[in-house]
């Protein structure tokens, strides 16, 4: 019964799929106001009065309609570019991982949110999976990722945005796609 579920909805719609998804959440968490943003945000604090829901759910929160709208444009063009190859289990990591790097290195990061670190994360995945493959892709996705970083900031304007205090976030992020490609990757299922 469940690979007739998973088999109704074609592979290569299930990535704009849990894209749609995600930006549904997103989109409900802005629309649900302060309140429900400061409860579902990373809060350092919260995580160690044991808030452990928090270590995924800060990443779905945003300030604005346009960090979030930033934000999705950038999952749209690593989705485009990586479809075939994003596993639900990379994002994830990403999160986790990410959550993880702030928590353990990022003492003066007090809050944090917004998909940026998960999406550093994913390129980073989708760059090893492609220079695995075959090296022009990957250092194509990896340029991907400089250039998008480079967007981002400059349209954020400052870290203040997110309530990260330095790039940390960004690099835990990169650092959790590295992990999970070395989890996830395998060359007989994964073909770029």
């Amino acid at each position: 019964m469940q690979d007739v579920a998973h088999g109704a909805v074609p592979a290569r719609l299930r990535p704009w799929l849990a894209l749609l998804l995600v930006a549904a959440v997103c989109a409900g968490i802005l629309l649900a106001g302060d309140r429900v943003a400061h409860a579902l945000r990373y809060e350092r604090n919260a995580l160690l009065d044991g808030q452990l829901w928090r270590a995924l759910t800060g990443h779905l929160v945003h300030v604005s309609w346009l960090h979030l709208g930033l934000e999705l444009a950038g999952a749209v063009v690593i989705v485009g570019v990586l479809r075939r190859h994003l596993h639900w289990g990379a994002a994830v990591l990403c999160a986790l991982g990410a959550t993880a790097g702030l928590f353990l290195f990022g003492l003066r990061v007090h809050h944090y949110c917004g998909l940026q670190a998960v999406l550093h994360g994913l390129v980073v995945y989708g760059a090893l999976i492609g220079w695995r493959r075959d090296r022009l892709k990957g250092w194509l996705v990896a340029l991907m990722l400089v250039v998008a970083s480079i967007v981002f900031d400059m349209a954020s304007g400052d870290a203040r945005l997110t309530g990260a205090e330095e790039p940390l976030a960004t690099a835990a992020g990169a650092a959790s796609g590295a992990l999970a490609f070395a989890i996830l990757y395998r060359p007989s299922r994964t073909r770029l």
